[in-house]
């Protein structure tokens, strides 16, 4: 087994922490690596990212074919779900191969003829804040008008980040699906629309809108451009999230704990 570490370079308590893993892990005879840079390392059997559900996504970016999980260092960590204090517990079960394997749903986005998919969300947004965009989404042949600052299509997993804090819905993970919200839609009618995942949607900008970008789980910026047309969809792919022993996800539980839901 060759566990990656994958750690935010600006966090000194993540690297300290990273830095300890390693020290146990190699006490126990596991071989392990920190992954700081794009590149550094290609190859490894699992993923333990250090520090928050950006950092999570990170890993899984770089590494999308190895399971991954994450660790927090105190803040919100939804996706990164176990806290630094409980490390120990989760690597020795992970060590011990004493964990489960979710496979979480991932939305895709084809652009000139390239593939890009997020575990989150894919946004289109500009890079002018307040500065509306105008596009038109196609589902089911039937075409929608919006003026906004935006769009984000989300997985179940990203229902409860960007797309939660745009008022979407929290979408449970065993419902694979993806969820369109417009961000501060003009029109005050138009409310967030939950798609199967056999859905195929079609985005192209209006006439008031020349250039926008797509941002994929916020990691990679893809620029867009009036007179080009991308598609969203639910890919075959997924996302490999292990989840040790003792460290089951529970949505419902999350949202008491991260949110203080009652």
């Amino acid at each position: 087994m060759r566990i990656l570490i994958v750690v935010n370079p600006l966090k000194r308590r993540g690297i300290l922490l990273a830095e300890k893993i390693k020290i146990y892990l190699n006490n126990k005879r596991v071989k392990s690596e920190i992954v700081i840079n794009e590149g550094e390392i290609k190859e490894g059997d699992i993923v333990v990212t250090i520090g928050g559900d950006g950092t999570l996504l990170k890993g899984f970016h770089l590494f999308p074919e190895i399971p991954v999980f994450g660790i927090h260092m105190g803040k919100l960590g939804f996706l990164a779900h176990i806290d630094y204090k409980d490390w120990k517990r989760a690597i020795d079960s992970v060590i011990k191969h004493r964990y489960s394997i979710m496979k979480k749903i991932l939305v895709g986005m084809k652009l000139r003829k390239e593939i890009y998919v997020a575990l989150n969300d894919i946004v289109l947004a500009t890079k002018f804040p307040g500065r509306l965009i105008e596009y038109n989404v196609i589902v089911n042949e039937q075409k929608l008008n919006f003026l906004s600052d935006g769009l984000i299509v989300s997985t179940p997993t990203g229902s409860t980040a960007y797309n939660f804090a745009n008022y979407g819905p929290v979408v449970d993970e065993k419902t694979e699906s993806m969820t369109l919200n417009p961000l501060v839609p003009h029109n005050i009618s138009f409310r967030p629309i939950v798609l199967s995942k056999k859905e195929r949607v079609r985005l192209f900008l209006g006439k008031k809108t020349r250039k926008a970008s797509f941002w994929i789980d916020g990691q990679k910026e893809i620029e867009f451009f009036y007179g080009e047309e991308a598609e969203v969809f639910v890919p075959k792919k997924r996302c490999k999230f292990l989840v040790p022993d003792g460290f089951e996800f529970n949505l419902i539980k999350r949202l008491k704990e991260k949110l203080r839901w009652e």
